[in-house]
C-alpha cells in the first residue's frame, strides 16, 4: 500500500479571487483527474488515453484518494511526469498514448463560465506524495465601465462581445506544460435586460457594466491556431 502513488494538490494564486473562482476548498468539494507517464518508455502509465484517474478529497483522512480504488497504480522504476486537470469530469479530457505527442492533454472548455485548472509535474520518482501544483487556464476581464465625456448624451448598452476571445474551445497542454488554445465556437458576450444607461446630465461619469464577479472566463484566440 505505501508504494500506491498518491497525490496532494495547491491552488496557484495567479490573481485575486472573486465569485467563482476555484482555490483550495473549491477543489475539496469537487474532484480532479491525473495521469502519469512513465520516462523509460514515455507511455501511459497512471489512467488512460480517454480517463483520467479522479481524485477525491477524504475529509477523514485528510488527504487526496481515488475514487476507483480499482484505478489505483503503484510507483514503477524510474521516474515519471504527471498531468492534471480541475474539475473533473469523464470526458472534460483525453491524453496523448505517449509524451512525446503533443498535445499530452486536451482540456474541454465546454462550460463557457467555468473556472479550469491544469497541473504539470515531470521527474517524479518514488514518493509518498506527489505534490500537484494547479494553475488557471482561462483569463477573467477584471471589469468593463462606460464613461460619456461629451455633454447632452445618453448612452444604452444592451451587449458587449469581447473580439479575439472564446468561451468554449480547448486547452491544449504539451510536454513541457505549456498551455495553448483552440477550437474557439462561442464569442464571449453578455447581454444586459433592461439595457444598461448613462446620462451625461446627471453626475454619474462612469458605469460598470460587469465585473469579475460577473465570472467571464475566456481564452484569447490570437494564437497561431486561430
Amino acid at each position: 500500500k505505501e508504494n500506491t502513488i498518491a497525490f496532494s494538490a495547491y491552488s496557484n494564486k495567479t490573481r485575486a479571487y472573486t465569485s467563482g473562482d476555484a482555490d483550495i476548498s473549491v477543489m475539496k468539494d469537487g474532484s480532479f483527474g491525473v495521469v502519469g507517464y512513465k520516462n523509460s518508455d514515455n507511455n501511459i502509465y497512471l489512467g488512460s488515453t480517454t480517463k483520467a484517474t479522479e481524485q477525491v478529497w477524504d475529509e477523514t483522512k485528510k488527504a487526496w484518494d481515488y475514487n476507483n480504488e480499482n484505478e489505483k497504480k503503484y510507483w514503477p522504476s524510474g521516474s515519471m511526469d504527471f498531468f492534471a486537470y480541475f474539475p473533473y469530469s469523464d470526458n472534460g479530457a483525453t491524453f496523448a498514448t505517449t509524451k512525446t505527442t503533443d498535445p499530452v492533454m486536451t482540456i474541454k472548455s465546454d462550460d463557457g463560465n467555468q473556472d479550469i485548472l491544469f497541473s504539470y509535474i515531470k521527474n517524479r520518482t518514488q514518493t509518498d506524495i506527489v505534490h500537484l501544483y494547479f494553475y488557471h487556464a482561462l483569463s477573467k476581464i477584471k471589469s468593463v465601465e462606460i464613461q460619456v465625456a461629451a455633454p447632452d448624451i445618453e448612452v444604452s448598452v444592451s451587449n458587449i462581445e469581447i473580439l479575439n476571445s472564446y468561451t468554449k474551445g480547448n486547452i491544449k497542454v504539451d510536454n513541457t506544460g505549456v498551455a495553448t488554445y483552440s477550437d474557439g465556437t462561442t464569442p464571449r458576450s453578455l447581454d444586459f435586460s433592461p439595457a444598461k444607461t448613462i446620462n451625461s446630465q446627471t453626475a454619474e461619469e462612469n458605469r460598470v457594466l460587469f465585473d469579475n464577479d460577473e465570472n467571464a472566463y475566456h481564452f484569447a484566440t490570437n494564437t497561431t491556431e486561430q
